[in-house]
């Protein structure tokens, strides 16, 4: 419930407990049958007084959270740094999970050849193009099979492992262990490169 919807509640409790005391203190007390149900009223209200001291301990709670939440300074990043390098963008393809890589040069901008996803019930088909097409890469990539591509020459099996895309080279890069996308990308880029007689990144 909000923080408006408890106030107005507590101030409805309130009004019942006024009205309710008013009764008592105007009512019988001892055996008789009105005052044991004077005696019920009473053990009513004490429980409402209950009820209302814990809405206000949570509403001075929820306060003082909101206070500080909209006290606390909302931080955007800049599109730019001071040299114009843009800043690194993050996609659903894991971008910016790793992060040594996350400025790279390289992890931003837009590929020389767009990748588009073979198979759009394939879900690492999916979050390849999403990655790929946010980076500036000059190596083709194009896919195999499910889960297998190949970056230029190099032959790479990709999955998606708990939330983040990682890759696995078959010429032993990382040890021949699954590793993180971004790495692979800044590390098998010149050397693609190189291999196709282009020119080597800028960066």
């Amino acid at each position: 419930a909000s923080l408006a919807s408890k106030t107005k509640y507590i101030t409805q409790l309130e009004r019942e407990l006024e009205a309710r005391n008013q009764t008592v203190l105007n009512g019988p007390t001892g055996e008789s049958p009105r005052g044991e149900s004077i005696k019920k009223l009473k053990a009513q209200l004490a429980g409402k007084d209950a009820a209302i001291d814990d809405l206000r301990e949570e509403i001075r709670r929820l306060k003082i959270f909101m206070g500080a939440t909209t006290s606390r300074p909302l931080s955007r990043p800049s599109p730019t740094d001071s040299k114009g390098t843009p800043s690194p963008r993050k996609s659903a393809g894991g971008l910016g999970s790793s992060g040594k890589f996350q400025a790279h040069p390289l992890l931003a901008g837009r590929p020389e050849f767009p990748y588009y996803s073979m198979n759009r019930d394939d879900p690492v088909d999916i979050r390849v193009e999403e990655f790929y097409n946010s980076t500036s890469s000059a190596v083709p990539l194009k896919r195999i099979n499910r889960k297998f591509y190949a970056f230029g020459s190099a032959q790479v099996e990709i999955d998606v492992v708990n939330g983040k895309l990682l890759v696995r080279s078959e010429d032993g890069w990382n040890n021949g262990k699954y590793g993180a996308v971004e790495k692979f990308l800044v590390h098998y880029e010149p050397i693609e490169r190189e291999k196709a007689g282009l020119p080597p990144p800028a960066y």
